[in-house]
C-alpha cells in the first residue's frame, strides 16, 4: 500500500492537483469563516480562478522546459555535420529508434532526461558494440552495424528500456592518430552531457578492454594503455565535474583458449551472470595492487572450481584439455590486468582518481583465433594452424553485468566536491531565501494583521468623535438654517481624512491587505465622507446661492448664481456641470472669511470637487436632487430678463471665457514674498487677481471664440431663464445689434478688473527705521511697483501681439453664418467696436509710463535714492552734506508725482511722498540735535559744569577763555542759536521766555525746558559782550558803621552817614582781575573778593532783598558794622541774582 501510495504521488500530475485542491479547500471555504468579507461568491471565485491559474501557469513552465530538454538533447545528438554517408545513415537509424521510444513510452516529455546515463570508451576494435549487442538488453529498436563498418565510428547512442549507453568510438580514447578531430569529438561529447544534464551528467563508466591485445601487449604498450585510461576518466571526472563509478570490463573472453569449452554447457541464464570482482565501494581510496591481484585470484579460482564437473561431463578428448588449461590461461592473463589497473587507477598525488568499482570478464562472441598463452610457442614451432573458436553467436557475462550490477548502482556517482559545495551552497541560500521570504511574509502577514486591528481600532475611534462634535454642535440636524461654512470645515476635513477612507483611496494605488480584507469598512468610511458633503456642505451652499439670488446689481454673478442653483437642483435632469459650479463655489469662498485661512480654502474647494464628483450625487435628498425655490428662480429669471438682452448675452461670454481658465495673480510668480513688503498690506497685494477672461491670454484664447458662439450658448442655455426654443431662436436673430453692446460691456469689465487691481497697490513706510525699514529698502531695490505695472500694461495692450489680429477676426468669425456677402457688411457696420482698442485707450498712459525711461524705472530709483538718503541722514553723525542729499532727494521723490499717470499710479506716489514728510522733520530734528552736541555742548560743558558762578559753592571759577569760547560773541551757542534755532525759525524769541514754536513739527517735538536754557545762553552772551551797569546807594548804616568805601574794577565808591550821593558804576567781566570788597569804616575787616567773579561773589555774599525788578538792597555786615546799599540795575537781566547762574547745559534740544 505504501509503496502504491509513494508510486501515486510520485506522479506531478496527482500531486500537484492534490496541492490546488488543498488550496482551494483552504482560501475558498476555510478562509471565509475566519475572514467574513471573503464569503461573497465573486471572492470564492476569483481566488478560485487565481489558483487555477498558478497551477497552469507551473504546468506550462513545465511542459515547456520538459520538451526544451528533450528537444536539446535530441538536438545535439544530430547536428553534428556527418562527414560520410555511413553516418548519415546510422544517425537516421538512432533517430529512428528515439522516436520508436518516444512511441513506447507514451510520448512522455522526458522519456530520454530521466533514464541513467552510461559512457563506454575503450580502444578501437574492443569489442564494445559487440557486447552491448549481444548483451539482450532490449533496444526499441535493433541496431545493426553496416556490414562495411568495423566498429563505432563516431558516437552511437543506444537507448535500452533501463538505461542510455553512449557507446564512443575508440579513437575518441586512443587518440592515437594525431587528428584533432578526435580530441575535438571527446570535448564536444563532454560538453553535450555537461550542459544538458547539469546534475548527474553521467551515471558511469564502462571501460572495454580487449584482452586479446591485452594479452599481446608488452610492459611498455600496459602501461601505455593504463596512461590513456587514465587520462580519459581524468577528462571525464574534470569536464563533468563528477566522479561516477568506473566498471572494467575485458571484452572478447571468448579468445582465450577454453573459455567457449568451459561454458558451453551454460544455458541462458548461466550466460547471463557475472563473471569478475567487485570492490568495496570507498571512492576516495585508491584500489591496491593487492587486492587487485587478490580478486583476479578469486576469479580465477571460481572457474577452477567448476573444472572437475566440467571435465566429467566433456568426452572430448582436445576439448578437455582446453578446458582442463583455461584456468591457466586465465591466470596467465593476472600480471598484465593488475599492471593494466593499477596503472589507470592510481593517479598521481595532484590528481582525483576515479573510483573502480569492479572488473568483469565478458563475451560478445568475437572473430578470431583463440589465445593459448601456454601453447602459442608450441603452435609457433610446429607452425600448426589454431583452431577458430566457435560461440555460435552467444554472449557470456553481460546481461546482469549491466542489469544487476551496473545500472543498479546509477546512484552512486557523485558530483565533484567543488561542485558538492557549490550546490550545497546554492541550495543553503534558496532555502535561507525561501525562509527569509517566508520569515518576512509571516511578518508582513502579523504587521497587516495588526494594522488592521489598529485601523479599525481608529476608524471607530474617529467615527465616534466626529459623531459626538456633530451632535456637541449641532450639525447633525436634520434642518440647516445657516450658510456658515467655517464651522463644517474641520468636521468635513475629518471625514475626508477617514482612516481608509476617501483620502486614502484617491491618494493612488497601494497594495495593502487591509483594503483587500476589510474594503467593506473603508466604503463606509468614503460614503459617510460623500453623506457628510450632502448633508452638511451642500445646503448651506443652497442656502448661500438663495441668499445671494436676491442681489441683482451684477448680471453676471446673478445668471451665475442663477444657472448653479438650477444645476444642484437637477432641472430638467441635467447633470451638475462640475466646471460651473467648482468655479461660482470658488469665488465665494474666496470672499468668506475662514479660521484655517487658505488652507481651509483650499479643503472646501476639495470638498466641493468631490460632492459634484459623486457618482451619486443628491443621495441624501429626495428624488436625489436639492429641491428648487420657485418663486427664487422665478424672480431671478424676470429679473434677468428684464435687463437689456446684451447684459444675458455678457454673462453668457464671460461664463464661456472663464471655463477652466486660470486667474492672474500676484503671487504666482509676480512678485516674491520679499518684494510684497513694498506695499501697506502685502497680504492683499498677493491676493489680488483679475479672472482669466480679463486677461490677455484670455482674450486671445477665448473672446472671439466666445462671440462667435454667443448665438449657440444663448439656445443652449435658455433653461436657465426659463425660455423656450422659440424665445432663444429671436433672441439669435438679434445677434447682428448685440454684438457691438457686448463687446462695450466687455471693455469696461475687462478695464475695471485691472483697475482695481491697481487700487490695491499703496506704498508701504518706506522710511520706516530697524528691522522693518531694512526689509522695505531690500524690496524696494526688487522694483516692484515697475513689475507689477508692466504686468497691467501687458495685459492690456494688444497692438503688439497676436490679440490685435484675434480683435480684428472677431467680425469675420461671428458673422461666417451670414447668408451673404452684403448682410456681412451690414452686420460689421453696425458692430464695428473694438474692445481691444479701447481697452488699450483707457490704459494708454499707463503704457507710456511703463514704456519710458523717465516713467516708472526712474520713479523706482527716485524712490531708492530717497530711502537710501533717508537712512543716512537720520544718522547721528550724518553732516550738511547728507543732510543736503537727503533735501534733494526728496525734492525730486515730490516731482516724480506729475510723471505719473492720473488714477491709481499716481495716487501711489503721491502717497510715497506725503510718507517722507514725518521722515523730514525727524530728519531736520536729528540734524538740530546733532548740530548741537557737536557745536555746543562740549564747549558748554567744559566752561560751566561744577565751576562758580553756575554752581554757588564751588571753589573754582570759571575760566573767562573757556566762557568766552561756549557763551561769547561769535562762540559755540551765539553760532548754535544763529544757525540752527532763529535761522529756521525754530524759536520764538518775543516773549519774556523763549519758547519753541508749537506750530512748526519739528520744534514742537524739542524738549520745553532747552529753549529757556538758550535764552539763558543768549543773556550771558549778551553779559560777557557788553558787561552791565547799575547806581549804587548807600541807605542806611548801623552798628558801628561811620562809613563804607564799595570797591570794584581798581576803583573805589566811599560813602559816609549821613551823606548821600551815589555811583555808577559800569562791571565788564573779564576786564581785569582786580578784587571787589566792601570797607566798613568802624568795623572789624573788610568784606572782599578775588578773580574774574569777584563782584559777583560780594553781591552773593550780601544779604539781598528784591525791591522791584530794576532795583534791589544789599546789605553787607562783619558782625560789628553794617550797611545797606541800594542797587538800580540799568539793563535787565540781573548777574547778580542766583537766577541769571541757573543755566545748565542741555543733553538735548
Amino acid at each position: 500500500m505504501l509503496k502504491l501510495l509513494r508510486k501515486l504521488f510520485g506522479n506531478w500530475w496527482v500531486s500537484s492537483l492534490t496541492l490546488v485542491a488543498v488550496a482551494a479547500l483552504i482560501l475558498c471555504v476555510l478562509a471565509p469563516l475566519a475572514f467574513p468579507s471573503l464569503g461573497r461568491l465573486w471572492i470564492r471565485l476569483l481566488l478560485l480562478a487565481l489558483i487555477g491559474a498558478v497551477w497552469g501557469v507551473f504546468a506550462i513552465l513545465r511542459a515547456v522546459v520538459a520538451n526544451r530538454a528533450s528537444a536539446r538533447i535530441a538536438r545535439n545528438l544530430f547536428d553534428e555535420e556527418q562527414a560520410t554517408g555511413e553516418q548519415r545513415v546510422l544517425a537516421r537509424r538512432v533517430s529512428d529508434a528515439m522516436a520508436h521510444l518516444k512511441t513506447q513510452s507514451g510520448k512522455r516529455r522526458d522519456y530520454l532526461y530521466s533514464r541513467p546515463w552510461y559512457v563506454i570508451i575503450g580502444p578501437p576494435a574492443g569489442g564494445k558494440t559487440t557486447a552491448l549487442e549481444a548483451s539482450g538488453l532490449h533496444f526499441p529498436n535493433k541496431i545493426k552495424k553496416l556490414e562495411a563498418a568495423s566498429g563505432t565510428r563516431n558516437i552511437d547512442f543506444m537507448f535500452a528500456d533501463e538505461a542510455v549507453l553512449v557507446d564512443t568510438a575508440g579513437r575518441y580514447t586512443s587518440q592515437d592518430s594525431g587528428d584533432s578531430r578526435d580530441r575535438d569529438g571527446w570535448q564536444a561529447l563532454l560538453d553535450l552531457l555537461r550542459r544538458h544534464r547539469p546534475l548527474q551528467p553521467i551515471n558511469g563508466v564502462i571501460v572495454a578492454i580487449p584482452l586479446d591485445t591485452l594479452a599481446r601487449s608488452g610492459v611498455a604498450e600496459i602501461d601505455e594503455h593504463a596512461h590513456i585510461v587514465r587520462r580519459r576518466l581524468n577528462e571525464l571526472r574534470i569536464g563533468l565535474q563528477s566522479a561516477p563509478p568506473v566498471y572494467v570490463m575485458f571484452t572478447k573472453a571468448d579468445l582465450i583458449a577454453g573459455f567457449v569449452e568451459s561454458f558451453d554447457d551454460l544455458l541462458v541464464d548461466g550466460r547471463r551472470a557475472v563473471l569478475g570482482a567487485t570492490f568495496p565501494w570507498t571512492p576516495d581510496e585508491p584500489i591496491s595492487p593487492e587486492a587487485l591481484a587478490s580478486a583476479f585470484d578469486e576469479v580465477t579460482e571460481s572457474i577452477a572450481a567448476r573444472m572437475s564437473s566440467r571435465l566429467q561431463e566433456e568426452r572430448d578428448a582436445r576439448r578437455q584439455s582446453l578446458i582442463l588449461g583455461f584456468p591457466s590461461q586465465v591466470a596467465a592473463l593476472r600480471a598484465r590486468a593488475v599492471r593494466l589497473l593499477d596503472g589507470a587507477f592510481r593517479s598521481p598525488a595532484q590528481e582525483q582518481p576515479m573510483p573502480l568499482r569492479g572488473f568483469y570478464l565478458t563475451s560478445g562472441m568475437q572473430d578470431g583465433a583463440p589465445i593459448d598463452r601456454i601453447v602459442a610457442s608450441v603452435g609457433e614451432v610446429y607452425d600448426a594452424p589454431q583452431p577458430r573458436a566457435s560461440g555460435g553467436g552467444r554472449a557470456f557475462f553481460v546481461n546482469r553485468l549491466l542489469t544487476d550490477v551496473i545500472f543498479r548502482e546509477a546512484g552512486l556517482a557523485r558530483p565533484a566536491p567543488a561542485l558538492v559545495a557549490k550546490r550545497r551552497t546554492a541550495i543553503a541560500l534558496a532555502f535561507a531565501t525561501i525562509g527569509l521570504a517566508s520569515v518576512v511574509m509571516a511578518a508582513v502577514l502579523m504587521a497587516s494583521f495588526g494594522a488592521n486591528l489598529e485601523w479599525q481600532s481608529k476608524l471607530t475611534k474617529a467615527a465616534n468623535d466626529i459623531h459626538a462634535r456633530a451632535s456637541d454642535s449641532g450639525l447633525d440636524r436634520a434642518r440647516v438654517a445657516d450658510t456658515d461654512l467655517d464651522g463644517v470645515q474641520p468636521l468635513l476635513s475629518d471625514l475626508r481624512n477617514l482612516p481608509g477612507g476617501y483620502a486614502e483611496q484617491t491618494s493612488g494605488f497601494k497594495f495593502s491587505l487591509r483594503q483587500f480584507l476589510i474594503s467593506d469598512l473603508g466604503g463606509k468610511a468614503r460614503a459617510a465622507y460623500m453623506n457628510g458633503l450632502q448633508r452638511l456642505m451642500l445646503p448651506r451652499l443652497v442656502l448661500r446661492l438663495e441668499s445671494e439670488l436676491g442681489d441683482t446689481s451684477d448680471s453676471v454673478r446673478l445668471y451665475e448664481r442663477l444657472k448653479v442653483y438650477r444645476l444642484l437642483g437637477g432641472f430638467q435632469g441635467k447633470e451638475p456641470e462640475p466646471g460651473a459650479i467648482v468655479r461660482w463655489a470658488n469665488e465665494e469662498l474666496r470672499s468668506v472669511s475662514l479660521t484655517g485661512g487658505d488652507n481651509a480654502r483650499a479643503a472646501l474647494g476639495a470638498d466641493v470637487q468631490a460632492m459634484v464628483d459623486d457618482d451619486l450625487y443628491g443621495r441624501a435628498w429626495a428624488g436625489g436632487r436639492v429641491p428648487n425655490k420657485t418663486d427664487l428662480v422665478t424672480a431671478a429669471q424676470q429679473e434677468l430678463l428684464s435687463r437689456p438682452q446684451a447684459d444675458r448675452a455678457f454673462a453668457l461670454l464671460i461664463q464661456q471665457m472663464s471655463a477652466g481658465g486660470r486667474a492672474w495673480r500676484i503671487k504666482d510668480g509676480v512678485l516674491d514674498d520679499g518684494a510684497l513688503l513694498a506695499f501697506r498690506d502685502p497680504r492683499s497685494v498677493a491676493e489680488a487677481s483679475v479672472p482669466y477672461q480679463y486677461t490677455r491670454a484670455g482674450y486671445q484664447e477665448r473672446y472671439a471664440g466666445a462671440m462667435r458662439d454667443l448665438d449657440t450658448r444663448i439656445q443652449s442655455e435658455a433653461w436657465v431663464l426659463g425660455q423656450s426654443n422659440a424665445d432663444a431662436a429671436t433672441v439669435r436673430g438679434q445677434m447682428r445689434s448685440l454684438q457691438a453692446d457686448v463687446a462695450k460691456l466687455y471693455a469696461r469689465a475687462y478695464t475695471a478688473a485691472w483697475e482695481r487691481t491697481l487700487a490695491v497697490l499703496q506704498p508701504a513706510d518706506y522710511f520706516a527705521e530697524g528691522d522693518q525699514g531694512r526689509q522695505v529698502l531690500t524690496a524696494i531695490k526688487q522694483r516692484p511697483l515697475a513689475i507689477v505695472l508692466r504686468q497691467v500694461s501687458d495685459n492690456t495692450k494688444f497692438s503688439d501681439s497676436a490679440a490685435a489680429k484675434a480683435g480684428a477676426m472677431v467680425q469675420k468669425r461671428v458673422f461666417q453664418r451670414a447668408p451673404n456677402a452684403a448682410a456681412v457688411g451690414a452686420i460689421q457696420g453696425s458692430t464695428g467696436f473694438d474692445a481691444a482698442r479701447e481697452i488699450e485707450n483707457q490704459f494708454s498712459a499707463l503704457h507710456r509710463y511703463t514704456a519710458s525711461p523717465e516713467g516708472v524705472d526712474a520713479f523706482s530709483k527716485v524712490l531708492r535714492d530717497a530711502v537710501e538718503a533717508s537712512a543716512a541722514a537720520k544718522r547721528t553723525e550724518a553732516d550738511d552734506t547728507v543732510r543736503g542729499d537727503f533735501t534733494r532727494a526728496m525734492a525730486r521723490l515730490e516731482g516724480a508725482i506729475t510723471d505719473a499717470p492720473a488714477g491709481p499710479v499716481q495716487n501711489f506716489v503721491a502717497s510715497a511722498s506725503g510718507k517722507a514728510t514725518g521722515t523730514i522733520e525727524k530728519v531736520n530734528r536729528t540734524a538740530v540735535n546733532s548740530a548741537y552736541k557737536r557745536q555746543a555742548l562740549g564747549d558748554c560743558a567744559s566752561a560751566t559744569e561744577g565751576l562758580y558762578p553756575f554752581v554757588d559753592r564751588s571753589g573754582t571759577d570759571a575760566q573767562l577763555a573757556a566762557m568766552q569760547r561756549a557763551f561769547g560773541v561769535g562762540g559755540s551757542f551765539d553760532t548754535y542759536i544763529n544757525g540752527n534755532l532763529v535761522g529756521p525759525n525754530y524759536i520764538d524769541r518775543s516773549q519774556p521766555i523763549w519758547r519753541w514754536r508749537q506750530d512748526d513739527p519739528v520744534a514742537a517735538s524739542f524738549d520745553p525746558s532747552s529753549a529757556e536754557q538758550f535764552m539763558k545762553a543768549a543773556q550771558i552772551r549778551d553779559l560777557m559782550a557788553n558787561g552791565v551797569s547799575f547806581k549804587i546807594l548807600a541807605i542806611r548804616f548801623s552798628g558801628a558803621a561811620t562809613g563804607a568805601d564799595f570797591v570794584q574794577g581798581g576803583a573805589s565808591h566811599p560813602f559816609e552817614q549821613g551823606q548821600g550821593g551815589s555811583y555808577d558804576i559800569v562791571w565788564m567781566p573779564g576786564a581785569g582781575s582786580y578784587p571787589a570788597k566792601v570797607v566798613l569804616r568802624g568795623g572789624t575787616r573788610p568784606i572782599s573778593f578775588d578773580g574774574p567773579w569777584a563782584l559777583v561773589k560780594l553781591f552773593n555774599a550780601a544779604q539781598l532783598e528784591s525791591i522791584d525788578p530794576m532795583r534791589f538792597n544789599a546789605t553787607f555786615s562783619d558782625g560789628t558794622a553794617k550797611v545797606t546799599f541800594q542797587v538800580t540795575m540799568r539793563s535787565q537781566p540781573n548777574p547778580f541774582g542766583s537766577r541769571f547762574w541757573s543755566f545748565r547745559c542741555p543733553a538735548g534740544v
